[in-house]
């Protein structure tokens, strides 16, 4: 956590705190600046379980989103890395947190990011863009990971929308919008990692593994939104339609794309809600739980719609809901609860 993110995020932080399993053992990397808040922070949640602040150099520069910089290899607990990663401090960071954990490291000869790598019962499911054209890098990272599992890897036929910026009709003087935000979109799947909009839900009572994949069109509907072409929702049914084809069930849930304002700038940007950045715990008859990021606040109260659709969809399928409220800042600055978490072992109760 660094001071930035401690004073832009602070309100999301302590909502996810406070959401977590209380048994859960949690380190958090914070810069020398951001410790004493984020003591405090831990002291208010009252845990019962150890939390561990890990300070970082001072002068290391990053991110919210340790999901983004590793994999877990299956097995014995290790901190798989990327030989090469745009956010080169975020990768610092990441040994820093292994070592204080006690975690051997390693890295791979290719570059993947963590948030477009899910693993999902028997399946490693991979975004488009972390792998090439002929798919040889989704079996080596497979290997890599977990050579148990089949590699799954979702993109679209067709490439996507370039970046484009426009005047917004109606809105002002001097406003511009942003549509296919390249910071937003990938090149061969619709967002830029399949964590922000496919989420694993274990197996039908027929035994086929089962996701959720996000619906921009369900998502406009129920806020009472006209579709725009920019939300891209023949993309979304795309990549639906390819789990299902690799014999899974799919269910969709609504994900609207809304926007964030930069009155200073008069400038609007938009964004896919990522509802499906979930934590999933699929233990059988010992339990099945989500921790389930909800976005309802400030502008946009009627995200509330969203946030009870999509608690009701995990409910019927049979998983106890922990809600996470007032996460909307994280979704605006391109992540939610799973790209700031990275779960490393899960132990029997």
């Amino acid at each position: 956590m660094s001071s930035f993110g401690a004073e832009a995020f602070g309100g999301c932080c302590q909502s996810v705190l406070a959401s977590l399993p209380g048994e859960a053992e949690i380190d958090i990397l914070v810069s020398p600046d951001a410790a004493s808040e984020v003591q405090d922070w831990v002291r208010e949640t009252g845990r019962p379980g150890p939390t561990r602040i890990v300070n970082a150099p001072p002068e290391l520069d990053f991110s919210l989103w340790v999901q983004d910089v590793f994999a877990i290899r299956a097995g014995i607990p290790r901190l798989v890395m990327p030989a090469e990663f745009d956010r080169y401090h975020d990768l610092k960071a990441a040994a820093f947190l292994a070592d204080a954990a006690g975690l051997a490291t390693e890295r791979l000869d290719y570059a993947f990011e963590g948030g477009n790598v899910l693993a999902c019962d028997d399946w490693l499911l991979i975004g488009g863009d972390g792998v090439g054209p002929d798919g040889a890098d989704a079996h080596a990272l497979a290997a890599a990971l977990d050579p148990h599992r089949t590699p799954v890897v979702l993109e679209c036929a067709e490439a996507l929308p370039a970046e484009q910026t426009r005047p917004i009709p109606g809105q002002g003087a001097g406003w511009t919008e942003t549509l296919y935000h390249c910071e937003f979109l990938g090149r061969r799947q619709p967002l830029f990692h399949i964590d922000l909009f496919v989420a694993p839900a274990g197996r039908t009572g027929a035994g086929q593994p089962q996701f959720l994949v996000g619906c921009p069109r369900m998502g406009a509907e129920m806020l009472g939104h006209a579709l725009p072409e920019h939300a891209l929702a023949p993309a979304f049914d795309e990549i639906a339609a390819q789990l299902e084809a690799a014999g899974a069930a799919v269910l969709r849930n609504p994900m609207p794309l809304i926007w964030v304002d930069d009155v200073d700038k008069r400038h609007r940007t938009w964004f896919h809600l990522p509802v499906n950045n979930v934590l999933v715990e699929d233990c059988g008859p010992a339990g099945r739980h989500v921790l389930l990021p909800c976005f309802a606040q400030d502008d946009w109260s009627e995200l509330d719609l969203i946030d009870a659709a999509n608690r009701a969809l995990w409910e019927r399928l049979g998983f106890t809901v922990q809600p996470i409220p007032d996460l909307l800042p994280l979704a605006e600055n391109r992540g939610a609860l799973h790209c700031m978490c990275k779960v490393i072992e899960r132990r029997p109760a």
